[in-house]
């Protein structure tokens, strides 16, 4: 049996080049893909605003007792004399079909979600952290032909998530190949993400936020590179962030190297993570006020040159490009790097 949901991802803007559509494939056992489309001239009257259609595709056979109340659903869309219809749909929506609807909307919403976190991790997009717009809920099939929309309706928060760029053969496959992998958008982007929606509205919670992002994102390196450490990194008492950055980052086993070696961040990495554990101490424990403003949208890009710096030791060369290039220029001036080409200042070989 098939199963799709279709949702808009609002504010979202790829370019297409020629192809009408991108998919992208899970790897799973229910052979779940993802495609995102332009919308079609009728879907643009329909919806004000620029937007892409997405929809996610999977497959699964369901028990036999819930095979045979999607039979009598077909009966009952069919039938001429579909009488006393309220009653009979209560009684078809035994809890087990309900549980198994469930998990089978959980799987399409949360393929949707991963896939487009990937594409927003691994091209540095700002935005909300809830990419799906609105959703027109779940439809079945037992040919892949005819489509009946599934009964019980799903209530579903919608957000906001905009990004623009081109996607090459090239970088489809290899995102492709990161949702087959496993991976996701690790959580300290993520609570990045929160962080900087915040930034002008509520700075205490920004600084709060953003700073959770940068010990928790260090916390995952740690237990991605050093897998028997991961429990201590995540539960025993630590020493400040910036104190392990400095000293004990170096030691790590990094998949990648900078010209043979693991780095600390830039000084000025560092000193801004340092003000920002004091900001934050000092505005949770003592009500002061939290930086504002340049101070703290600087801040909050330290904190993100550091989780893809991060992520490039794990093991994802791309996460160096989106280090800021005067980050990268102190790093040649501070390590004595090769590299002074202002564009891509860090020599890996």
């Amino acid at each position: 049996m098939y199963f799709k949901v279709k949702v808009t991802l609002h504010k979202l803007t790829i370019g297409f080049h020629e192809q009408e559509s991108l998919t992208f494939r899970l790897g799973d056992q229910h052979g779940t893909s993802v495609m995102i489309r332009p919308p079609t001239v009728d879907e643009k009257e329909k919806q004000k605003g620029e937007f892409l259609v997405c929809f996610a595709f999977t497959e699964e056979e369901p028990p036999s007792g819930i095979n045979e109340v999607f039979e009598s659903l077909i009966q009952n869309a069919t039938s001429e004399h579909a009488t006393e219809q309220d009653e009979k749909q209560g009684a078809l929506l035994s809890r087990d079909f309900q549980n198994f609807a469930s998990q089978v909307r959980h799987r399409l919403y949360e393929s949707i979600r991963r896939t487009v976190r990937i594409i927003r991790w691994r091209w540095a997009l700002t935005s909300s952290h809830n990419p799906i717009a609105s959703t027109s809920g779940v439809s079945w099939s037992l040919d892949n032909h005819s489509w009946l929309t599934m009964p019980e309706d799903l209530h579903f928060e919608g957000g906001r998530f905009e990004f623009y760029f081109r996607i090459s053969a090239r970088l489809h496959g290899e995102m492709e190949a990161l949702i087959k992998g496993g991976e996701n958008e690790p959580l300290g982007h993520e609570l990045f993400l929160e962080a900087w929606a915040l930034r002008r509205t509520n700075p205490r919670s920004a600084l709060i936020i953003g700073m959770s992002a940068a010990e928790v994102g260090f916390k995952q390196c740690i237990g991605k590179l050093v897998p028997p450490a991961e429990w201590l990194a995540h539960h025993a008492p630590t020493p400040p962030l910036d104190k392990m950055l400095s000293n004990y980052l170096p030691l790590l086993p990094a998949k990648l190297k900078i010209e043979g070696r693991v780095l600390r961040p830039s000084k000025k990495i560092r000193s801004s993570i340092k003000a920002g554990i004091e900001a934050r101490n000092h505005s949770v424990h003592l009500g002061s006020e939290p930086p504002k403003g340049k101070d703290l949208k600087e801040l909050l890009l330290s904190i993100r040159d550091l989780l893809y710096l991060l992520d490039f030791y794990c093991g994802f060369e791309w996460a160096l490009e989106y280090i800021r290039d005067e980050v990268r220029a102190e790093m040649v001036e501070e390590f004595e790097l090769k590299s002074t080409n202002a564009y891509s200042v860090i020599d890996l070989r």
